[in-house]
């Protein structure tokens, strides 16, 4: 996740005070502060009083010595006990020495907390640009550490060193502080009691979120301006999107360090560094990451894919929708990150993703989904990366979006799919459509290629869309500028991939913006095909709305289950009228011979995925047995 991370980059911006509460002898960024950690822990075996007068303890030690490292001892104040003076405090182990003596001192204990603070914000005030409000952030990392709950052996109440230290904190909320609790816990019940341990009289409400959250740092195109295809683009735009991580260290890092970003990002995705990865074979957990960072790949309820899934979430960057709980497990989502997905994309090309994804369905850990979709959206990914892949990710400034023409031919080459001829659905004779692409019928007709001879694509991974209903052109050009493609909501029977495409120009107008649309069936008939066509009608899906100027769309149909291998192109007579003209491309593409990743890569690898999503053999039947345990 890089929340430590995070936190470090925020300190660029306010003052940061971290403080890693890990397990002994445990490694990684940032190092454990000992003397804290041993401090709390003593106040645990003290009580709950001794424990909520030790917080206050320790972060009136924390203020006093935080104001004199920066400002220097301020000669005006009071003199004190030497027990109490904590002005000379230059590392925490000075503190924790002295918080065991301040201890007896508890009376005045919260009232020196918030005269500490206030005076350290004082100091800050004269500073120039202040901030109105954050100005100094606590960050204590692996909070699960602390919040082991125990039982008050006089009222019989539930308490907590992370309690009693949110307790006093929270007596500073309107003093310019704020403080952050950063763990990996797989389960929420860990950092709250179970409700009938819970006294219902703490109920609070405060300002708290769960996770860093997503797309912080995107900056907004003006309302009135259309963005250009080439700044859409651009990395430092594109960084921007998703977890605040790699932008914050883009912006603030030094030129080797944004050189190199994407290769930070293979090293988050995969928790190892590309040097090691392009020397050693992947492990099935790094292969998984990366399939899921580009396909959204969903997860089997099995125990096995529960394991690895909290396994993904705690080294690959997967992200928590719903902890676990008493009733349900953990959700797990890998989120649109186009910064994640290009680190794949680029870890893509050292190792086979066909056989990798083979081998996670038959040990049961994702799902090939309905009708297939998820063999589909490699391919499509695979041939898409073939027109786009960089000639270098050191120093790379923007990524390539991909012509229309080139995309089709990667993924059916040698079918002259750009020959393909329109069909006119709704068109009169001889009357003009002016909101239609061309504005009548015409002979000859304009072929895919001429047609869409200026059109592009730009994507380099998959999103699941959660509901039901229209992705009209302004959502498709939301999909477009963060470089994703949409996976239609399952219910959404007429749809399965949605790709958007800008048509024209380099402006990403919605008027401009039209898609690619593919729907995939397992019916061996192919008296099924014209109906299919038939429904994916983009006037009646909401793709383009009423009265507006539509572009010409390309409709695919996958007969993955047809019995020959074969691709053939519009015109489709359609059975049925739309309620407004429009112009489509269709291409049915049967069986999965013709694809360009698959004459290029292992046919049986292609072969046995597609046994899987028809159902066909047993060969998988022995392990699913095995690992599909429900809950």
């Amino acid at each position: 996740m890089g929340k430590s991370r995070l936190i470090h980059q925020v300190g660029y911006q306010r003052i940061v005070i971290p403080i890693c509460l890990r397990e002994m002898r445990s490694t990684g960024f940032p190092p454990r502060d000992a003397n804290v950690c041993n401090f709390f822990s003593d106040a645990e075996l003290r009580g709950r009083r001794e424990a909520f007068l030790a917080s206050h303890a320790f972060l009136t030690s924390l203020f006093e010595s935080l104001r004199a490292l920066l400002f220097g001892a301020d000669s005006r104040l009071d003199e004190r006990t030497q027990h109490e003076n904590f002005r000379e405090c230059k590392s925490y182990e000075d503190m924790a020495t002295r918080f065991l003596r301040f201890m007896s001192d508890g009376g005045n204990i919260m009232s020196r907390t918030k005269t500490e603070l206030d005076s350290l914000l004082e100091k800050i005030d004269q500073l120039a640009d202040v901030p109105t409000e954050n100005t100094i952030i606590i960050a204590f990392d692996a909070a699960h550490n602390i919040a082991t709950f125990r039982r008050d052996s006089t009222t019989g109440e539930m308490w907590s060193i992370f309690g009693e230290l949110r307790r006093a904190l929270r007596s500073l909320t309107q003093h310019g502080l704020y403080s952050v609790f950063i763990s990996i816990t797989e389960s929420a019940d860990q950092l709250t009691p179970s409700p009938h341990d819970d006294d219902p009289s703490s109920s609070r409400e405060d300002d708290t979120f769960i996770d860093v959250g997503l797309d912080h740092l995107v900056i907004p195109y003006d309302q009135y301006t259309d963005p250009q295809i080439s700044d859409v683009v651009r990395l430092d735009r594109i960084i921007r999107m998703g977890r605040p991580l790699f932008a914050t260290r883009y912006k603030y890092g030094l030129m080797d360090v944004r050189m190199e970003i994407i290769y930070f990002a293979v090293e988050k995705l995969l928790n190892k560094p590309y040097s090691y990865v392009v020397a050693n074979p992947l492990t099935i957990s790094q292969k998984l990451a990366c399939l899921s960072a580009r396909l959204a790949l969903e997860y089997e309820q099995n125990i096995r894919a529960l394991q690895e899934g909290r396994n993904q979430v705690a080294r690959h960057m997967r992200a928590v929708l719903f902890p676990a709980s008493d009733r349900r497990n953990m959700v797990t989502i890998s989120p649109s990150e186009p910064v994640i997905a290009e680190a794949a994309r680029l870890v893509f090309t050292v190792f086979d993703a066909p056989r990798a994804l083979l081998e996670l369905v038959r040990y049961s850990y994702v799902r090939v989904g309905d009708r297939g979709g998820v063999v589909i959206r490699l391919l499509l990914l695979l041939a898409c990366d073939r027109k786009s892949y960089p000639t270098s990710y050191t120093a790379l400034e923007k990524l390539s979006y991909v012509m229309v023409p080139d995309f089709l031919e990667e993924l059916w080459p040698g079918c002259n799919v750009s020959q393909a001829q329109p069909t006119f659905v709704s068109f009169a004779e001889g009357v003009e459509e002016p909101l239609a692409w061309p504005h009548r019928r015409q002979e000859p007709a304009p072929t895919l290629g001429e047609a869409f001879k200026d059109a592009k694509i730009f994507f380099n991974h998959f999103i699941q869309l959660p509901e039901e209903g229209p992705v009209n052109r302004k959502y498709l050009c939301n999909l477009m500028m963060r470089g994703a493609a949409a996976i239609c909501c399952p219910r959404q029977s007429e749809i399965k991939i949605i790709i958007p495409v800008l048509f024209d120009g380099q402006t990403l107008q919605h008027e401009r913006i039209t898609a690619i649309v593919i729907q995939v069936t397992l019916d061996p008939s192919d008296g099924v095909v014209a109906p299919l066509f038939d429904c994916i009608d983009p006037v009646a899906r909401g793709i383009f709305g009423p009265m507006q100027y539509k572009p010409p769309v390309i409709r695919v149909v996958l007969a993955l289950a047809a019995q020959g291998e074969d691709l053939s192109t519009g015109p489709f007579n359609p059975d049925s009228a739309s309620s407004e003209a429009f112009t489509a491309y269709d291409i049915l593409s049967a069986g999965i011979a013709k694809f360009g990743p698959i004459t290029r890569g292992d046919r049986s690898v292609w072969g046995e995925l597609l046994d899987v999503v028809l159902g066909r053999g047993t060969k998988f039947a022995a392990k699913q047995r095995d690992s599909v345990v429900y809950r």
